[in-house]
């Protein structure tokens, strides 16, 4: 009876735990930039993105840098005000990079550019920590409008994200969780002017967020 009492006993301790994970990880991708063609090598992009979702908001800057003709490396750092599964506020702090790789470019097979695109990211709280993996595709296709003076850019993309979670947990070991779930991204970036674009999107998979942001080349 004690031995059976001693593994229900950590069994809530664990499930406890693992639903003190603020929902940060849902609804996230570690590359917010919004086209799949990748920047050229003289005009790195940085910007600035705003997420809302349910009892969440992010706030995420970011910078793309060309690694060759076809491809293109993403940093991007992010805070998060979460409301967690009873009522708290949690504030963690996170950084991550991707790689992106033009697959095929608009006109040679398909209508649209689409690229492959992998990531990693971590995340900090004050008692856990997320290390997060995404893999997917992300399409896009430059619309001229005004006269060819600007233009507008819908995009979609779809990954795969692996995330893996650890709390700390008073008075016992950490306690870790593995979680795979797929995401979708929707948008559009309009054309401010030059190199500078406004965007929104959003990411819809084990959450739900809406995003808003600029980027401009440099």
């Amino acid at each position: 009876m004690k031995r059976f009492l001693g593994v229900a006993g950590a069994t809530l301790l664990v499930f406890a735990a693992v639903q003190l994970v603020p929902e940060s990880s849902h609804a996230q991708v570690y590359q917010p930039y919004w086209t799949a063609r990748p920047v050229p090598d003289d005009s790195p992009a940085m910007g600035v993105a705003m997420g809302f979702g349910d009892d969440m908001f992010r706030i995420a800057g970011h910078g793309r840098f060309s690694i060759t003709s076809a491809s293109d490396l993403g940093l991007e750092l992010v805070f998060d005000n979460i409301e967690n599964e009873i009522g708290d506020d949690d504030q963690t702090f996170g950084g991550g990079g991707d790689f992106k790789y033009l697959v095929v470019g608009e006109g040679e097979r398909l209508p649209f550019d689409l690229a492959a695109q992998a990531g990693v990211g971590m995340q900090w709280g004050s008692d856990y920590r997320l290390l997060t993996v995404p893999f997917g595709l992300l399409g896009s296709k430059s619309i001229p409008v005004d006269n060819g003076s600007r233009e507008i850019t819908p995009f979609a993309g779809a990954y795969v994200i692996v995330e893996h979670a650890t709390v700390e947990v008073s008075g016992a070991d950490d306690v870790s969780d593995t979680d795979v779930s797929a995401e979708i991204r929707l948008g559009g970036a309009f054309q401010i002017t030059g190199r500078t674009h406004a965007f929104a999107a959003i990411h819809a998979g084990n959450g739900t967020m809406f995003f808003l942001g600029f980027s401009a080349g440099l």
